[in-house]
C-alpha cells in the first residue's frame, strides 16, 4: 500500500463550505409551491488532479453523511484523507438533511426524514460536482448508517457512484430478513468474555432487585452517584437500563487504541473499553457484583473526568435505539433531526436482550405492537412503524444480490453491528467483496490509521479497499475514454459522409 499522507491540520479546518438548495420533498411535480432547504457540503480539492486524459478529471471521494453533524465524519473519515492524494482525487462530505446545520423547516413534521430523501439530495449534489468536474470516477465512503446509505445509493443511483465502501453497514438487521435480534447483544457478550458476563448480569440482576424498595432506590443512589435520589421504581429501572446500555456503545468502540468516536461527550475512552470495563467490573476488592457494574459505568459516562453525578440531571444518559454516532450540539428546533424518528419510521430494527445467551438483565424482547405504542406515544400518529418497508424498498438479501456490483462490505467483528451485515458474498456479483475484520470495532477501517496500534487484519481490510478503489477508478476513467473516442471517431465518420455526399 502506497504511504499515507499526512495532514498538516485537522480536516474540518482544511475544507471549504458550499451550500445545495434542494427541495424538501424531490417527489413533488408541483415546483412552484415546493419548500427548499439548504443542505450543508464540505469539500476539499487539494489534492485533486486533472487526469492526462484532457477529457477524464480526477476522481471524486464522496462521504455519505449519517444521523449527526458532518464535521464528525469529516474528522474522522482517515481512509479518504489518506489516500486522495495518491489518486488525485477531491473531497467531498454531504450532510444527511434534518442532521448537522442542514435543517428542514417541515412544519415540525420530519415527514420529509426519509432515506428516499436523503438519497435523492445526494444524488443532486453528486451530479452537480460531475458537471463542474468532467467526466470522473465518483467512489462512495460511508460507515454505519452512511455505510447503509452508500450501499442503497448505489443499488438505486448506479449511474452516479463507480463504487462504495460500506464500513459497518448494518443493512440486513431488518425485519423479513432472518435477523436474530439477540445476535446484536450476543456480539456483546462475546467481546466481554464468560467471567465480566456472568458478572456483570448478576450485578444488573441485583440493582432490579433493590429498585423495588426506597431503602434499595437509596442504596443505588448512592452506589452510582445519581444526580437526585430515585424518585420511584420506574425510575430505577431505567437506571439500570443506563448501566447496562453504554456496553453496547463500548463493544462499537473497540479500538486498538483510546478514541472519543462513540462517547457521547468526547470523552476519551481506553483502548479495547470492554476490556477496560470488564477488568473494573470484576476487580476483586467489590464485595458485590452491582458495584462492578457502577464502576463499569461511570468509566464510560465520566469518560470527560468532570463529572460529579450521574444519570438523572446528567446529559449523557445513552438512551435506547440512539443515534449510533454522538450529534454534536446545534440550535434547538423541532425540526432538528433523530435517529429515533427515522427507526420509528423505515429503519425498524428489533434488538432483545437479556436472554440466557447475553450478559444483559432484566430480559427486554421486541414486541411490534408495543414498539408501535410508544413510537406512537412519542411523535404522535405521523410515526407509524412501517415494519417490512425496507424489504419491500431494497429485497433484503436477495434484492441485494441481484442488483450490488461493486462494493466493499466490511464487518469489524468485535462490532455489535456486524451482526446485521454482509459477511459472506455468497450470491452476489464477483464484484461485491465481504471483508471480516477480526480485531474490529465500529468501521474502525475508515478511521485514521494508526501504525504503532492497527493489528494487521485491520490494515489488510484496507489494502483490499483501496485495491478496489483503484480498481473503480481505472475502470471508470477506461470507460470515459472510450467513450470520448467514439464521439471524436463519430464525428469524424459524419465529416466524411457530409465531404462524400458533397463530391
Amino acid at each position: 500500500m502506497a504511504a499515507a499522507t499526512t495532514l498538516a491540520a485537522l480536516p474540518v479546518d482544511m475544507c471549504a463550505t458550499r451550500w445545495f438548495t434542494q427541495p424538501v420533498n424531490h417527489f413533488s411535480f408541483s415546483p412552484a409551491a415546493e419548500k427548499t432547504y439548504k443542505q450543508r457540503v464540505l469539500t476539499y480539492f487539494g489534492f485533486w488532479q486533472k487526469s492526462s486524459v484532457a477529457t477524464v478529471g480526477g476522481p471524486l471521494f464522496f462521504y455519505f453523511g449519517n444521523e449527526a453533524d458532518v464535521e464528525l465524519y469529516v474528522d474522522h473519515s482517515g481512509l479518504m484523507w489518506e489516500h486522495a492524494q495518491r489518486f488525485g482525487a477531491g473531497l467531498v462530505f454531504a450532510e444527511h438533511r434534518y442532521y448537522g446545520r442542514s435543517v428542514v423547516d417541515d412544519d415540525c413534521s420530519m415527514q420529509h426524514l426519509t432515506t428516499e430523501q436523503a438519497l435523492a439530495d445526494f444524488a443532486v449534489v453528486i451530479e452537480q460536482f460531475r458537471k463542474e468536474l468532467g467526466p470522473s470516477a465518483v467512489i462512495g465512503f460511508g460507515g454505519s448508517y452512511g455505510g447503509m446509505l452508500a450501499t442503497l445509493f448505489r443499488f438505486k443511483y448506479p449511474h452516479l457512484v463507480d463504487g462504495v465502501v460500506a464500513a459497518s453497514a448494518p443493512v440486513l438487521a431488518y425485519l423479513g430478513m432472518g435477523y436474530d435480534p439477540n445476535a446484536f447483544a450476543r456480539v456483546v457478550t462475546r467481546d466481554a468474555g464468560p467471567q465480566c458476563a456472568a458478572v456483570v448480569k448478576a450485578g444488573l440482576a441485583q440493582a432490579v432487585n433493590r429498585s423495588a424498595t426506597a431503602l434499595g432506590r437509596s442504596h443505588l443512589s448512592t452506589l452510582f452517584k445519581t444526580c437526585k435520589p430515585l424518585k420511584d421504581a420506574d425510575e430505577a429501572a431505567e437506571l439500570v437500563a443506563w448501566a447496562g446500555d453504554h456496553w453496547n456503545y463500548l463493544a462499537m468502540g473497540m479500538y486498538p487504541y483510546p478514541s472519543s468516536y462513540v462517547q457521547p461527550d468526547g470523552g476519551m475512552l481506553p483502548a479495547w473499553p470492554v476490556t477496560a470495563a470488564c477488568k473494573l467490573a470484576t476487580a476483586e476488592l467489590w464485595s458485590e457484583p452491582v458495584r462492578g457494574v457502577a464502576a463499569a459505568a461511570h468509566m464510560f459516562y465520566n469518560a470527560t473526568l468532570n463529572k460529579r453525578c450521574f444519570f438523572n440531571g446528567d446529559s449523557s444518559h445513552v438512551a435506547r435505539h440512539a443515534s449510533l454516532m454522538r450529534p454534536k450540539p446545534v440550535a434547538a428546533t423541532c425540526n432538528a433531526g433523530s435517529w429515533d424518528w427515522q427507526w420509528c419510521t423505515e429503519h425498524l430494527m428489533p434488538f432483545t436482550q437479556g436472554t440466557a445467551r447475553d450478559m444483559f438483565y432484566p430480559p427486554s424482547g421486541f414486541d411490534l405492537a408495543e414498539a408501535e405504542a410508544g413510537c406512537a406515544k412519542r411523535w404522535g400518529t405521523g410515526a407509524v412503524p412501517r415494519a417490512n418497508w425496507a424489504m419491500l424498498a431494497y429485497g433484503g438479501l436477495r434484492g441485494l444480490q441481484r442488483g450490488l456490483t461493486n462494493v466493499v462490505f466490511s464487518n469489524g467483528m468485535k462490532d455489535p453491528w456486524s451482526a446485521g451485515g454482509v459477511l459472506s458474498t455468497h450470491g452476489f456479483d464477483q464484484t461485491v467483496v465481504a471483508v471480516r475484520i477480526p480485531n474490529g470495532g465500529h468501521h474502525v477501517d475508515l478511521m485514521f490509521a494508526d501504525d504503532k496500534h492497527d493489528t494487521p487484519d485491520i490494515q489488510r481490510a484496507r489494502d483490499v479497499e483501496l485495491d478496489n478503489v483503484a480498481r473503480w477508478i481505472h475502470l471508470a476513467r477506461w470507460s470515459a475514454e472510450a467513450a470520448a473516442d467514439g464521439s471524436s471517431n463519430s464525428n469524424d465518420d459524419d465529416d466524411m459522409a457530409t465531404a462524400t455526399a458533397t463530391a
